[in-house]
């Protein structure tokens, strides 16, 4: 799925924007990173199609985001507690 810069991240609860990370990438071999700055971290992800999710696996903790919108220059992922909204 390539690189990916977040444009912005909503907290679904609050609906305000939260900054704790300003980029994303997928790579083909299953891993991801996501940081802001010097700061990235790293795990693996996976793509389900029957039920259109992105899970991204850190450790022990999964997030499971639901895909809205996908073309190749636009992402938006949602799950429980934000929504991220990524663009090429």
């Amino acid at each position: 799925m390539g690189n990916w810069k977040i444009s912005k991240i909503i907290n679904t609860k609050t609906r305000k924007q939260d900054n704790f990370i300003d980029k994303m990438s997928f790579k083909q071999d299953g891993v991801f990173e996501a940081g802001k700055g010097d700061l990235v971290q790293s795990g693996t992800w996976s793509f389900d199609e029957n039920q259109n999710l992105i899970t991204l696996n850190v450790g022990q903790q999964d997030a499971h985001y639901k895909i809205l919108k996908l073309s190749k220059t636009k992402l938006v992922i949602e799950n429980f507690e934000s929504k991220i909204y990524l663009k090429k």
